[in-house]
């Protein structure tokens, strides 16, 4: 079985980087770039609910999912800096993240908001 055989791995592989709980990247800025990646390098992207799957139990990338003040994000990764440019990536307030105490580099201000889900 090869890496470039699974879509999200090869996206995870180029655009992400694996850490522990303060990277964090919001559960639908995630799938929305994941999406795109795969039109733009003509993958098959699979559903959202297969992502998370996924991400939290399949790959075993140490990857879990939470709430951080009412938006779902995935702790254990973020997007590559040159992702975020290439793919546009607003981390903005209207992305929920900024407002949360979240920093561009994943970093969370207070984890006292955080619930697992």
């Amino acid at each position: 079985w090869r890496v470039s055989a699974n879509s999200l791995q090869e996206f995870i592989q180029e655009n992400c980087e694996l850490g522990g709980d303060k990277l964090l990247v919001r559960r639908s800025s995630f799938y929305k770039t994941y999406v795109q990646w795969c039109k733009e390098n003509g993958r098959i992207a699979s559903a959202n609910g297969r992502v998370k799957d996924m991400l939290t139990h399949n790959l075993k990338l140490g990857i879990r999912a939470s709430v951080l003040d009412g938006n779902e994000v995935y702790r254990g990764i973020r997007f590559k800096p040159e992702a975020l440019a290439e793919f546009n990536v607003n981390l903005e307030p209207e992305d929920g993240l900024r407002d949360a105490g979240i920093s561009p580099d994943g970093a969370s201000a207070s984890d006292q908001r955080d619930a697992d889900f």
